[in-house]
């Protein structure tokens, strides 16, 4: 078990005009974490901005954290150490989010989505850049995920395109989207905010996004082969279940946030 990720942001209040300092409390107002339920809290890492982005090696043994200002911050999971940082001068000329983190096959690598459209590939004990990949200014780049055998890779953003990639030349293999026909949903037409291949088919994989659909999608054609409605999807809220077959999906919302649906079903 881990702990949870906190920032040091202190709540804003400007809306009504009141500050910390008219409630009495200086500059140590802060909403701190709390748990419901059977959640035990067993730490706190504070950080200086935002936290855009979490994810875990294969072995848990270190925790990645992307951060507002595209920083990438990696923790031992072990004690909450801090052990590297990951930037360099396309990031900080920037300064925006990263939006996805993917540890690669190699435990040393790291692959990160930034909301300036670059796609970066880190070393993560030396801090280099391995390689970059710019999907434009016009392309926030929102989402990211490696099929089973790190053969391809996919990125989607916030022109409703998904992007594969080849996992060695990173070079174009494909892009998918849905068809010019408003007729025809077989595609996103909004955002793109989550990505996820199968862990068994290196060649069928899950998006979803901003237009309340999740698209069921092979890599080896252009549109998806199925769809189903209802999910509004924020952020890195995709999962497969390969014993069950079922699809785990996030939403934001009040009510039914969590939905589990078998993947085989149909529309």
């Amino acid at each position: 078990m881990y702990g949870p990720i906190t920032t040091s942001r202190k709540p804003s209040m400007q809306a009504t005009g009141v500050t910390p300092h008219d409630l009495g409390l200086g500059d140590a107002v802060r909403k701190e974490p709390y748990a419901d339920g059977a959640l035990k809290l067993l730490e706190t890492i504070t950080l200086a901005t935002d936290a855009m982005c979490v994810q875990f090696n294969r072995d848990a043994s270190i925790l990645a954290v992307g951060l507002a200002n595209g920083t990438i911050q990696i923790y031992s999971a072990d004690d909450y150490r801090h052990l590297y940082s990951l930037s360099d001068s396309d990031v900080q000329k920037s300064r925006l989010p990263a939006t996805t983190l993917r540890f690669s096959q190699t435990e040393n690598t790291l692959t990160a989505t930034y909301a300036s459209g670059l796609i970066k590939f880190w070393h993560i004990t030396n801090g280099q850049t391995l390689h970059t990949i710019n999907e434009g200014e016009k392309r926030q780049t929102l989402a990211s995920a490696f099929n089973n055998d790190a053969s391809s890779f996919i990125s989607a953003g916030s022109d409703s395109k998904i992007v594969q990639y080849d996992g060695k030349t990173k070079q174009v293999k494909n892009v998918l989207q849905a068809t010019d026909s408003r007729d025809v949903m077989n595609g996103h037409r909004m955002r793109i905010f989550a990505l996820q291949y199968h862990p068994d088919d290196p060649h069928v994989f899950v998006s979803g996004g901003w237009d309340d659909t999740v698209h069921f999608w092979d890599d080896r054609t252009t549109h998806s082969v199925r769809k189903l409605y209802g999910p509004h999807i924020c952020g890195d809220a995709l999962d497969i279940d390969p014993i069950h077959n079922h699809i785990l999906s996030g939403s934001w919302r009040k009510n039914n946030v969590l939905q589990v649906k078998a993947l085989l079903q149909g529309d």
